[in-house]
C-alpha cells in the first residue's frame, strides 16, 4: 500500500487492546477526572473537559491535546501498546531529538 500509494483502512487493530478496558468514558472519569490535561492551551481537569466537550456547539471546539499525557496518567500510556503494523518506532533513532509523539 505504501508504494503503490493506495489508501488502507485497518479495521479491528485495537480490538484486543488493554486500553479497552481504561480508556471507557466513564471509568477515564472516576479514576482521572482531577489530573490536569492541558486543552487546547488551556489547564483543564479531565472531568470539566469531559463535561466541557459533551455540552459544547462550538464552531471550532477545544481538544484535549497534551503531549505529556503519559506523565500526568501514567496507567493510560501502560495500557496502550500501537498496533502491530506501527511496529517499527523510526523516531526512536533520533536518539534524544524525538519529535512530540504522544497526544
Amino acid at each position: 500500500f505504501e508504494r503503490a500509494g493506495v489508501p488502507v483502512v485497518i479495521e479491528g487493530a485495537a480490538a484486543d487492546a488493554a486500553a479497552q478496558d481504561v480508556w471507557d468514558r466513564d471509568v477515564l472519569q472516576d479514576r482521572l477526572g482531577a489530573r490536569v490535561f492541558h486543552v487546547g492551551g488551556y489547564a483543564f481537569g479531565l472531568a470539566e473537559f469531559l463535561q466541557y466537550a459533551e455540552n459544547n456547539a462550538d464552531d471550532t471546539p477545544l481538544y484535549l491535546f497534551d503531549k505529556r499525557f503519559a506523565e500526568a496518567a501514567p496507567e493510560l500510556a501502560a495500557a496502550y501498546k500501537p498496533p502491530k503494523y506501527f511496529d517499527d518506532d523510526l523516531f526512536g533513532l533520533l536518539e534524544g531529538r524525538r519529535a512530540d509523539w504522544r497526544w
